[in-house]
């Protein structure tokens, strides 16, 4: 009952994170005139993703679930890799290492941050054992030079620091140790299959025009960075260390928990994509193994006491408050649809799948939702420059700037044209909101009209 009732509490938690964006949420609703009953039932803004006041950690739906496609693979093969590492060591087979390394390896295909994020959680995850059996080690053989300070601190670390303490509930997972030579054979049956296959990738993902760079504090730039994820993450922070520290004797569960925590460090120093927001995909990781801890402590307050359940549910209430608010302003559909595309751009896209090789290459406005790509699936020149950048291609630039020289209709444009293998000329209201200066004329005079409908028209270049 207890373990159902802490995963029940995580899911919940990890659905539903968001900070303490609620407490503006209610402020504004409360201190706008004549729009307290509006505010309360429909939130006129994302309050998990409100940079004017800092707020950074969009909720989990929002930000990881609905729009990002490749998290939808790389979510369910990070557990299922931890799955198979816990099986793998539990029950000692390394046919489950391997594949959980074979998994791991292939996973810059699908998601690049869950492959970062593997990497750290099972470096640590595996260090740690070894640590373990090593302090364990020397303790049983009376290495005297592990005295005093690391003796110590290993000891604190293992029987705490103190005694009489009522027994916590305990998460349901079993305590297993492992020899040295265990240790290094499953690091064996993981690690290698998982470098061998990231080596193999790295020509591929190596002509990034970004690197690794330094950005501590993630996005929270002057502010106080123990308030900044105060803000962002209210008291989930506290909660984990609070539930670390109960569950240092617990072997794996600890280790699982320090693992987690080290992305969480590591994600908070260094920033792995041109755009730093990108690290959320790395604190999701941290944050959705963090939600067991997280509840766990609070399943243990609400044994302790009355008063123990009622602040366990007030602070239930704190974690989950702002995103079950950010939710809710999606249940009423008449006000957040947007049209993405018109029945003339789908008749536009059907047109060019009856008409166009699919090799063809259109040139058309660099924006995210061109039905020439996104309906029709033909090649262009570059798609939203936004996401060429915070992917760190390189390259993306020159791109841009010539697809506007293109549309320029200038000296250089025509043999621009032949530089891309540029095919069709799409002419319509987004290329004219995209480049102010287009010459249709130019583009005319150097292609043939094979296509109009409304405003929109398609070239083929002679």
């Amino acid at each position: 009952k207890s373990a159902s009732s802490v995963a029940f509490m995580a899911l919940f938690i990890c659905l539903f994170w968001g900070g303490l964006g609620f407490v503006y949420w209610w402020h504004e609703s409360a201190t706008t005139p004549g729009k307290l009953i509006e505010y309360l039932s429909y939130p006129p803004r994302e309050y998990s993703f409100y940079d004017k006041k800092n707020l950074w950690f969009f909720t989990f739906i929002f930000s990881e679930i609905l729009p990002q496609r490749s998290f939808l693979f790389g979510l369910p093969l990070f557990f299922l890799i931890m799955l198979l590492v816990v099986k793998g060591l539990e029950e000692k087979k390394n046919r489950n290492l391997l594949l959980a390394g074979v998994l791991s390896g292939i996973l810059p295909f699908f998601h690049t941050h869950t492959f970062l994020s593997v990497w750290i959680v099972s470096i640590v995850w595996f260090g740690l054992n070894f640590l373990d059996w090593g302090l364990f080690h020397l303790k049983a053989h009376g290495k005297n030079f592990l005295n005093p300070l690391p003796e110590r601190i290993f000891n604190r670390l293992r029987n705490g620091f103190g005694s009489g303490c009522k027994p916590a509930p305990t998460m349901n997972f079993h305590h297993f140790a492992l020899s040295k030579k265990n240790i290094l054979k499953n690091a064996l049956f993981f690690f290698l299959p998982f470098a061998l296959l990231s080596l193999l990738q790295y020509p591929l993902f190596s002509n990034s025009a970004h690197t690794i760079s330094v950005s501590l504090g993630w996005l929270a730039g002057k502010e106080n960075i123990i308030w900044f994820w105060f803000k962002n993450t209210g008291f989930f922070i506290p909660l984990f260390l609070f539930a670390l520290w109960k569950l240092r004797r617990r072997g794996q569960v600890f280790f699982i928990g320090a693992a987690s925590l080290a992305i969480f460090i590591i994600a908070d120093i260094f920033q792995f994509a041109p755009w730093g927001y990108d690290n959320l995909k790395m604190f999701t990781f941290w944050y959705l193994l963090a939600s067991f801890f997280v509840a766990y402590a609070i399943y243990r307050l609400a044994l302790l006491s009355k008063l123990g359940k009622i602040i366990a549910i007030l602070l239930m209430v704190t974690l989950t408050l702002t995103g079950v608010v950010e939710v809710s302003r999606i249940i009423p559909t008449e006000r957040t649809q947007i049209q993405l595309w018109s029945v003339a751009d789908q008749e536009l896209a059907q047109w060019i799948r009856d008409n166009t090789s699919p090799q063809s290459i259109f040139l058309t406005a660099a924006i995210h939702d061109h039905p020439v790509a996104s309906l029709a699936g033909r090649k262009i020149v570059i798609g939203y420059p936004g996401n060429s950048w915070s992917w760190g291609i390189a390259g993306w630039e020159t791109r841009e700037r010539d697809v506007h020289t293109m549309f320029q209709g200038k000296p250089e444009s025509f043999s621009l044209w032949k530089k891309y293998g540029i095919e069709y000329i799409m002419v319509g209201d987004r290329e004219r909101w995209f480049e102010k200066s287009l010459d249709e004329g130019y583009i005319a005079a150097n292609a043939s009209l094979i296509y109009q409908y409304g405003t929109s028209r398609i070239y083929q270049v002679r």
